[in-house]
């Protein structure tokens, strides 16, 4: 999924989101596959521009918040 927030993102940035969601995602579902690029970017999106800016500071994403 993509939309004007993660097209505005630096590559970096993007990058560095995935990761920190994937890393959150795989502590509370450690026995389900990792996150593709399109899942992790779903959670992205879902969690909101703000939230994914709070996130790239302070290195976390609450995946859990956003399963429900």
């Amino acid at each position: 999924m993509t939309n004007n927030f993660l097209a505005e993102l630096e590559p970096s940035d993007l990058a560095r989101l995935r990761r920190i969601t994937r890393a959150a995602y795989a502590r509370a579902f450690p026995w389900r596959r990792p996150l593709t690029d399109r899942q992790a970017d779903t959670i992205i999106c879902d969690l909101g521009p703000e939230a994914a800016l709070d996130s790239l500071s302070a290195g976390r994403v609450d995946v859990m918040r956003t399963l429900q």
